[in-house]
């Protein structure tokens, strides 16, 4: 979305707390008369927790994402990572790789 850019130094502030509160994370880029809002959605960034979860797994192991991805489907870890993402995302690293490996122990034990 687009809208023409003002002139005035002080940037202009929202008036609609809705779409602020919506608002996850945005940046704006000023391109010839327009500035351009990039705005990413609460989905964007599950995905890219998901991502990164399977990037740090697969670093770990040393193998391929698309074969960690499919390991973490058929136990159930994604599900598990998205149940719990708002807790989960806050965690580092390590932490998370434990909470990973936790869950993973738990399942091969069924």
């Amino acid at each position: 979305m687009a809208r023409p850019c003002t002139t005035s130094p002080e940037p202009k502030r929202r008036k609609n707390k809705a779409v602020e509160e919506r608002t996850v994370q945005s940046a704006s880029v000023t391109h010839g008369q327009y500035v351009v809002e990039n705005v990413v959605t609460h989905d964007e960034k599950v995905a890219e927790f998901l991502s990164f979860c399977i990037e740090v797994y697969k670093n770990m192991l040393s193998v391929s994402g698309s074969k960690v991805a499919e390991y973490f489907e058929e136990m159930g870890l994604l599900d598990f990572l998205l149940e719990n993402y708002d807790v989960l995302h806050t965690l580092g690293r390590k932490q998370l790789l434990g909470e990973m490996e936790r869950f993973l122990e738990k399942r091969e034990g069924i």
